[in-house]
């Protein structure tokens, strides 16, 4: 098995969400020269670290909407249940405050969300530390 085909195989099974020892037991059952099935599998241990960094990403953006859910609905909750024109008009614009915040940290959290990844090499990671071989 070539090099190029060794690659799609890889790249098929990294999408499916298979680990690196199952890829690397899929490639050995093809019999394919051993700096092929080498440098294919150096080639999907990247393809499967993008895909981790790209898990993290997402659940830091999910949390992130999460925190900016509960600071958005939260104020405007305490604000309307306790809101007295009589005794707490000052207090009110602290709770409008921290809901502001938090429709602002939920608008971030959105675009963190909706932001596609980026290779490792744009925020400093090296993937070569993280390398099996």
């Amino acid at each position: 098995m070539s090099l190029e085909e060794l690659l799609d195989l890889g790249r098929k099974l990294v999408d499916e969400g298979q680990d690196f020892e199952a890829i690397e037991k899929a490639m050995k059952a093809t019999k394919p020269d051993k700096t092929d099935r080498r440098l294919a599998m150096e080639k999907v241990d990247e393809w499967l670290f993008h895909k981790e960094l790209e898990k993290q990403q997402k659940a830091n953006a999910i949390g992130y909407l999460l925190v900016g859910l509960v600071l958005f609905l939260f104020p405007l909750y305490i604000a309307y249940y306790t809101y007295s024109p009589d005794t707490m008009k000052g207090i009110i614009y602290l709770w409008y405050g921290i809901a502001i915040l938090g429709a602002w940290v939920l608008k971030e959290g959105f675009k963190k969300y909706r932001t596609p990844f980026a290779p490792p090499e744009n925020h400093g990671y090296n993937p070569k530390k993280f390398q099996r071989f």
